[in-house]
């Protein structure tokens, strides 16, 4: 790719990637995930518009939007980057379960039980406070 972008591709500027930042913490407000610490970074990703690295035993992620955008698939629109900040929270929402889960072997007794809980407990936060809107 040498740094240029093919026919099908685009950047992501740095307003872009204001407008994802915003909307993952549009999200990770929305689902209370505020004990988790959340980087973000602009960056390129092959293969992908956005990702996240989920750590779920420290509650550390990091969110990050692809400096390039195909878009033989998907506009680069202000919906589509709110789209992708949402799918990579709901990674963040979903880390506790799945650390939870992959270390079940070690886990309390009802762990996985509580993180699942919890999780559902989030959810119905989130779903609340749309319907409050």
């Amino acid at each position: 790719m040498g740094g240029s972008c093919e026919t099908n591709e685009q950047p992501t500027t740095s307003e872009h990637f204001d407008v994802f930042t915003a909307a993952c913490r549009k999200y990770l407000s929305l689902f209370g995930l505020s004990e988790w610490k959340v980087y973000f970074g602009h960056e390129l990703i092959e293969g992908v518009y956005a990702d996240s690295i989920v750590n779920s035993q420290d509650a550390v992620a990091t969110l990050r939007l692809s400096t390039v955008w195909h878009n033989r698939y998907r506009p680069r629109t202000d919906d589509e980057l709110d789209k992708d900040a949402r799918h990579e929270v709901l990674h963040v929402l979903l880390g506790a379960l799945v650390g939870a889960a992959n270390s079940r072997w070690v886990a309390s007794e009802g762990m996985l039980d509580r993180v699942i809980e919890r999780t559902v407990h989030l959810i119905e936060h989130a779903l609340d406070a749309v319907e409050a809107r």
